[in-house]
């Protein structure tokens, strides 16, 4: 029985025939058959134990089609919706399928099947089996794309829901939209009867947006600008807004408005409201610009409040701009001009200048001051006679005329009485009466120096302990300590001031002084002997005196110039030692007076009521007892020590220690003034009390009968007390909890407060009460009042904040609390937590032995999230690899991982890995695990990679001899798969000479040969189906022409019945695939009918039928010829054209009847073309 087509299945497709059926298929081997057999055989596939389907031999090859099993177009155990997803398996409507189940469904079928989710008890829905196991669809309710009495608004957030407007929305409710709904409603608030707005209820619920009259963002009766804030809205513009009024507008807009002061005709501005109106507590309020000095008006402007400052206004440098334009305190640099010289001119702002004229008294002019050089305080115009002796070159451009006479900057001056008398010194020096430091001998000059003046002395210069130091460096009068050489003993070196050598001191060590009693000053207290004056003691110095001496000397401190006294060297070394004088402030000295160490405090000096006293004439401790004076109030002189001032004290009218028209209660504070009490203060009145008096007082407010109460003037003034019965401090008949918060008096616990009731307390309380909430028997919690009033806290049982029967997980998450692990979470039960508590607890699942998590009861319930390990988002020894896809992880890679292991990932891992196909030694490749057991395979199998298995030599090997040995450059046909559809080039074998350009694809799964010795226009099929057809019909292969009366040319058309008046057309799936063949078709076909011929068309689905008759393939099988002449003469059948018998005893056939004709006739035909 052995096919007589050349080359066998077993040889050519050896990975095909391993699947050949062992007992279904009788005797038939894989040996007996060729390729392109067309006989209809049974295969079986490795990969499960029910996959067998039977498919031609052809159909195996041509179409390289695979085991249907495995590609989820047949069912099986493997590829079941039970198999392949247990979990959406779990979710099987149980009756609204009938009789279907998970195991009798493939896991990729377009079939639409009922699902139920245990979510919710409505939790119904229908979809394709595909949609979801490719596209991992779930519970459209759980994904609230669709309404659940689970996922409703009314459900999630009844908060909200209790807004939705009872009207304008008619017939919808809160139940039938999910709470994360882009709808647009309308809601409806209770704080207002005009509280209506409309917003979507995502906005609503994700971004917690709430009602904007509420927030300020529409105006409302209750929030315009009126209402809220009427002392704002006194000050609104009467004409400049237009019809706009204050309630029309929200007191938080950001609007810009014009407003009108009336403490002035011209304070008139534009501002916006929220700047205006941002919260009272706030520092940040904005009130007049006038009043507050930022702008200038009539009774705040420069030339009104100082107008002896405004006569120094620069007449042409500051432009139109006049004192009258710009505000006393502004901090804006302007142009002045002082009087007392033509060039007096600087900038400066009004602010500093009149803080200095309060300061320092004067017109500020930095001329006169002496801080910016002028023609009238210049060196040269001052002091003629210094500035001659200005240094012509050494100051560069800058001239006698260029600086102050007082500068403080050091420049060069030159002396004409010697050619080096140069030096450096600052102005102030200079015409302090420091003249020529040569001249007066504190600088050596080469007719002054030691070299010049006692070369005797200045053979004992110490050759070398000096350097770089030069006797010609030094005057005769010079205190510089220098090294000395004894010229008579040359070993003798010491120190001495050259003034102590020339004035007849000489060797230390010869003169062998010797303290007879007791030790030297200098060696028994060096750090008092520093202290030693170094003129005023004569030639006496610390190494000749004892340190217990009662000789009276001169001493100097380093801590200032004119720190100088006379003691007894006794009372300096003694136990209790005394010190400088000065330092102590014992005695004045120019750094510890009054002006030196504290200028402010002398600033406030009073010189008419101190006479001839002076603030630099008292040291900064003195306890003389003097009188000041304070410029903020024209009464504040008051007399103190001036210990008293540097230790602190201030002016007592400023701290309102003493009554002073600038402290009294009445002027500066009118509206605290009001509250004082008219009887319970006796005589006394707000215009007889200071704002910052520390007594109390008696104090009532109108806001009732009993608001009076006591405390001091300052509390009131400093903003920290207030009415204490408006505040809810005290209790009142208008604070009474009962009456303000009726809804917080009715949650008063009725015995757990004893005797107290909400009447019995202020809305303001601090002490904490119990409550008591009807949502619940053990919603019970204490709270102080004026947090529920004021920051409006609840229960804390409903919001969860405080666990309860009604909030804990076990009673809201009943399923949750069954995963609460009973061991590792100390003594807490599912009962002692609330559901919402974000801290994290540990869970066990008991679909693993090692399905044990840490998470919060927040996520697990908010996001509804499970076991990690069953999602597999964490690794467990019930989803790793090796244990969900043991014949995947049996095609890991056993070298290419290292050390990484099937069992150390999870199924659904997007880790990247190596793995190895058995098909073939190079069937290696990377890919993560997730891909693979989402249901891709080999690539080297699958044809999308390179191997010695699927490459064109291997599989078409016949094909491949065809490969033009030179125009395909260096590819070879080891070098491409057999299926790719790269175009190259090939070589006829029939005739070297046929050479082409085609895809792979198009030689291998096509069918296409050479083009030259190609059929066309006629085909394989077509001359197949004429042979088979000659044993019922009387037909010509070759006539192929039917007459077009009137045409040029005759139809061409396929199989021709003469006698039947029947034409057969094979409409093959290249030639007829497009929209514009098919038009021909249809109009060839119409030709052919008016001619009288009965036209049948074999053609395939996807090209439709053009007539009745028509027979329609699925798909050609390209070689199995006995399908598609089964279909033909059954077709015949049914027409009448052939009888039952005759159909019957050919479809019994295995085979076709003339094939061996058929294949003569075709190489007849290639043969005639070859030769052409």
């Amino acid at each position: 029985m052995k096919d007589n087509k050349s080359g066998t299945l077993l040889e050519l497709y050896p990975d095909v025939a391993e699947q050949w059926h062992p007992t279904k298929n009788g005797d038939l081997t894989p040996e007996q058959f060729t390729y392109r057999s067309g006989v209809k055989v049974w295969w079986k596939c490795e990969n499960g134990p029910d996959h067998e389907w039977q498919a031609k031999i052809a159909a195996r090859t041509g179409q390289n089609s695979g085991c249907p099993c495995c590609r989820g177009s047949q069912l099986s155990v493997t590829n079941s919706l039970a198999a392949l997803f247990p979990k959406m398996a779990d979710q099987w409507h149980p009756t609204k399928n009938g009789d279907l189940t998970p195991e009798g469904i493939v896991a990729g079928s377009a079939n639409k099947i009922w699902w139920k989710c245990d979510q919710g008890p409505d939790h119904e829905w229908s979809v394709s089996v595909i949609s979801r196991t490719h596209f991992n669809s779930g519970c459209p309710y759980c994904a609230k794309q669709r309404v659940s009495v689970t996922n409703s608004l009314a459900n999630i957030r009844p908060d909200i829901a209790k807004e939705w407007h009872p009207t304008q929305n008619g017939d919808l409710g809160p139940n039938q939209l999910v709470d994360t709904s882009n709808k647009r409603v309308w809601w409806k608030c209770d704080q207002g009867p005009d509280h209506e707005w409309q917003a979507t209820v995502d906005s609503r619920t994700r971004s917690g947006a709430g009602c904007p009259y509420c927030n300020g963002r529409k105006v409302s009766i209750t929030n315009s600008l009126s209402i809220l804030h009427p002392d704002i809205a006194k000050e609104w513009h009467p004409t400049k807004n237009g019809d706009l009024t204050p309630s029309g507008v929200t007191a938080g807009t950001t609007r810009k408005v014009w407003w009108k002061c009336d403490q002035g005709p011209d304070h008139e501005w534009d501002s916006q409201i929220v700047q205006r109106t941002f919260s009272s507590q706030k520092r940040n309020k904005t009130g007049c610009p006038f009043c507050a000095g930022k702008k200038a008006s009539i009774t705040n402007n420069l030339l009104a409040l100082y107008p002896e400052i405004s006569k120094l206004w620069h007449p042409s440098k500051n432009g139109d701009l006049k004192p009258n334009l710009i505000v006393s305190g502004s901090n804006k640099k302007y142009w002045w001009k002082c009087p007392e010289g033509m060039d007096h001119e600087w900038q400066t702002s009004p602010s500093i200048l009149i803080g200095n004229h309060r300061k320092h008294g004067g017109n500020g002019c930095p001329c006169c001051s002496g801080k910016k050089v002028s023609v009238t305080n210049s060196l040269a115009s001052c002091f003629p006679e210094v500035a001659q002796q200005w240094h012509p070159e050494k100051n560069g451009e800058i001239t006698p005329k260029d600086i102050v006479a007082g500068t403080h900057k050091k420049y060069w001056w030159k002396c004409e009485k010697g050619p080096d008398h140069e030096w450096q010194a600052s102005g102030d020096t200079r015409i302090g009466g420091h003249g020529c430091p040569y001249c007066s001998g504190r600088k050596a000059s080469i007719t002054k120096s030691l070299s010049s003046l006692r070369p005797d002395l200045c053979q004992e210069w110490h050759p070398t302990r000096n350097l770089p130091l030069k006797p010609s460096q030094v005057t005769v009068g010079s205190s510089k300590q220098i090294w000395w050489k004894c010229k008579d003993n040359p070993d003798h070196e010491w120190q001495d001031k050259v003034h102590a050598r020339t004035t007849g001191r000489g060797c230390h060590i010869c003169k062998e002084v010797t303290l007879r009693v007791f030790a030297s000053l200098k060696a028994a207290k060096p750090e008092i002997a520093k202290e030693w004056h170094p003129t005023k003691n004569g030639d006496l110095t610390p190494e000749e005196v004892s340190a217990h001496s009662g000789r009276k000397v001169w001493w100097k401190c380093e801590k200032g110039p004119d720190h100088e006294w006379q003691a007894q060297i006794s009372n300096r070394t003694k136990d209790n030692p005394t010190g400088c004088p000065c330092c102590i402030g014992r005695k004045l000295s120019v750094t510890n007076s009054l002006v030196s160490l504290y200028p402010k405090i002398a600033g406030e000096w009073f010189y008419q009521k101190n006479g001839n006293l002076k603030p630099d004439c008292f040291t900064a401790g003195s306890y003389q007892r003097v009188w000041w004076k304070c410029d903020q109030g024209p009464d504040h002189e008051w007399e103190s020590t001036i210990y008293n001032r540097t230790s602190g004290k201030g002016c007592p009218f400023c701290v309102s220690h003493q009554l002073s028209v600038t402290n009294i209660l009445s002027i500066n504070f009118p509206e605290i003034a009001a509250q004082w009490h008219p009887t319970k203060n006796g005589a006394l009145s707000p215009e007889q009390v200071t704002f910052g008096s520390s007594k109390k007082y008696w104090w009532k407010c109108d806001k009732g009968p009993d608001h009076e109460w006591v405390t001091t003037v300052a509390a009131r003034t400093s903003g920290k007390s207030g009415c204490p019965f408006c505040s809810g401090h005290k209790l009142s008949s208008t604070n009474r909890l009962m009456v303000l918060y009726p809804e917080v008096a009715s949650q008063w616990h009725p015995t757990k407060n004893g005797d107290l009731t909400a009447a019995d307390v202020t809305y303001g309380a601090t002490k904490k009460y119990w409550w008591k909430c009807d949502k619940g028997p053990d919603h019970e919690w204490q709270a102080v009042i004026s947090s529920r009033t004021r920051s409006k806290s609840g229960c804390p049982c409903c919001s969860g904040y405080k666990v309860s029967v009604t909030n804990s997980l076990a009673s809201l998450y009943p399923e949750v609390a069954q995963q609460w692990h009973p061991t590792k979470n100390s003594d807490l039960t599912p009962k002692d937590i609330v559901a919402g508590s974000q801290k994290k607890y540990w869970w066990k699942c008991d679909k693993g032995p090692d399905h044990e998590w840490q998470a919060s009861p927040s996520k697990r319930t908010a996001s509804e999230r499970g076991c990690p390990f069953c999602v597999g988002r964490k690794l467990s020894v019930t989803n790793s690899l090796i244990h969900c896809y043991p014949e995947i992880a049996a095609q890991w890679h056993p070298t290419k991982n290292e050390l990484l292991r099937p069992e150390q990932f999870t199924s659904g891992s997007k880790k990247r890995v190596w793995w190895k196909c058995d098909k073939g030694p190079d069937h290696e490749w990377q890919t993560d695990i997730g891909t693979r057991t989402r249901g891709t395979g080999c690539p080297c199998c699958a044809y999308a990679k390179l191997s010695v298995t699927n490459c064109l030599s291997t599989l078409f090997p016949k094909i491949a001899a065809q490969w033009h040995p030179t125009k395909n450059g260096q590819l070879k046909p080891d070098q491409v798969i057999a299926g790719t559809d790269r175009r190259v080039w090939w070589q006829c074998s029939n005739n070297p000479k046929h050479e082409w350009r085609t895809k792979v694809v198009g030689r291998t799964y096509v069918g296409r040969n050479c083009p030259k010795c190609d059929l066309t226009p006629r085909s394989r099929i077509e001359i197949f189906l004429a042979h088979e057809l000659i044993h019922f019909f009387e037909i010509d292969v070759d006539e192929s022409n039917i007459q077009l009366p009137g045409a040029k040319r005759d139809l061409m058309v396929d199989i021709i019945i003469h006698n039947q008046k029947l034409i057969i057309e094979y409409d093959g799936s290249y030639w007829h695939q497009t929209s514009k063949k098919k038009k021909i078709d249809v109009k060839k076909t119409q030709q052919l009918i008016d001619l009288g011929w009965k036209v049948i068309r074999i053609r395939l689905d996807k090209q439709g039928r053009i007539t009745d008759d028509d027979i329609l393939m699925t798909d050609y099988d390209h070689e199995d010829v006995k399908t598609v002449a089964d279909r033909l003469l059954l077709k015949l059948s049914e027409l009448g054209y052939l009888s039952r018998t005759d159909y019957e005893g050919y479809h019994n056939q295995d085979n076709l009847i003339d094939a061996d004709k058929a294949e003569a006739h075709i190489q007849q035909l290639l043969n005639a073309k070859v030769d052409q």
